[in-house]
């Protein structure tokens, strides 16, 4: 059997839509909890090209939930470290390492380089500058977020809908100074749903289901998800 042949049959995965996977590309920032399950199924499915972004170094505290890498990984840039295990996974898969930390001078043209945009970080000025970017190069976003227990994901797309600071207003947005507790398997979910839906759209080349946020929390056992309203006064895609 071939590499994709579990694809095939799938709605949106015929030979056409794999072939659409293969020339697609996606850009993952961050190659942490949340980017570890999403880089291995981008890579796994076929997706042509992806980007790494993350500047970060692997510490033995990131073990519990970063599963693409390992204790001989400790010391090493975590773009490079992901980038190497992908590659090995499926060799088919250009990557491309951006070894850097994304601001308001780097990140358009970072992010105009690729089909899509997958937010996988627990800094929340990097999560401004990405909702700025993507909008900014017209680019479909999608965010993951999680905490302890909680995971969310939320789905943008510039030309349809809200983006992520209708959600949470950038002056009402914290720090994320101090990291949460986390329990590896909720990244986990929350980076698999990402990668999924990549998928997805990519190989049917169709449209994000913008504006939508998936909530879960597995402590208390509520999943939810609501359509999220543009808002006029948004200073990223409000009305000026």
């Amino acid at each position: 059997m071939g590499r994709y042949d579990r694809h095939i049959g799938l709605p949106g995965f015929d030979g056409e839509g794999q072939k659409r996977l293969a020339g697609s590309s996606a850009l993952v920032v961050g190659a942490g909890g949340i980017g570890s399950p999403l880089l291995y199924y981008l890579a796994a499915a076929g997706v042509g090209r992806i980007g790494i972004v993350d500047s970060d170094i692997v510490e033995l505290s990131n073990l519990n939930r970063q599963i693409l890498h390992f204790t001989t990984d400790i010391g090493e840039v975590k773009a490079a470290s992901a980038a190497y295990k992908i590659s090995q996974l499926n060799p088919e898969v250009k990557v491309m390492i951006h070894a850097v930390r994304l601001d308001d001078e780097n990140s358009v043209d970072i992010a105009a380089g690729y089909d899509i945009v997958l937010g996988a970080v627990d800094n929340h000025e990097t999560r401004r500058v990405l909702n700025r970017a993507c909008f900014s190069a017209g680019r479909p976003y999608i965010d993951g977020s999680v905490t302890g227990y909680t995971g969310m994901v939320g789905f943008f797309e510039p030309s349809k809908g809200p983006c992520r600071a209708c959600l949470i207003p950038e002056e009402d947005d914290g720090d994320g100074a101090q990291a949460p507790p986390v329990l590896g398997a909720v990244a986990g979910m929350v980076g698999s749903m990402m990668a999924a839906e990549t998928i997805r759209y990519l190989a049917e080349k169709g449209g994000l289901p913008a504006g939508k946020v998936i909530y879960f929390d597995l402590h208390s056992g509520v999943y939810e998800s609501f359509e999220l309203a543009k808002r006029d006064r948004c200073p990223v895609c409000g009305a000026k």
